[in-house]
């Protein structure tokens, strides 16, 4: 009897032992996850920050050609706007030339 009581409060003791481990072990198995939970929310952050940088990429790109074309349109009203001038200037100075009072001065 003895000896069977010996066993089992030996057992009791390394029971404790291992509880006392693992309740140690706890707190860094909780640490851990958070751990592994932080870096998984980061890489979910990660890829939307690369997401908008290349869509921040396009609208930059996309308002570069807007920028573009409206340069382009307004130069191209300019240089109509320009050559319709010089036509009025030239047919009002025709005019003058072939006028009757433009020929008696």
């Amino acid at each position: 009897m003895n000896v069977l009581r010996d066993q089992t409060m030996a057992l009791n003791v390394e029971l404790q032992q291992r509880q006392t481990e693992q309740e140690k072990l706890w707190p860094r198995d909780d640490v851990s996850s958070q751990l592994q939970e932080v870096n998984r929310a980061n890489s979910r952050l990660l890829e939307q920050l690369t997401e908008l940088g290349q869509e921040k990429d396009k609208l930059q790109q996309e308002l570069e050609e807007t920028r573009k074309t409206a340069e382009k349109s307004a130069l191209e009203h300019q240089e109509q706007r320009d050559r319709s001038h010089t036509r009025d200037y030239y047919r009002s100075a025709a005019g003058r030339k072939c006028s009757p009072t433009a020929q008696r001065a």
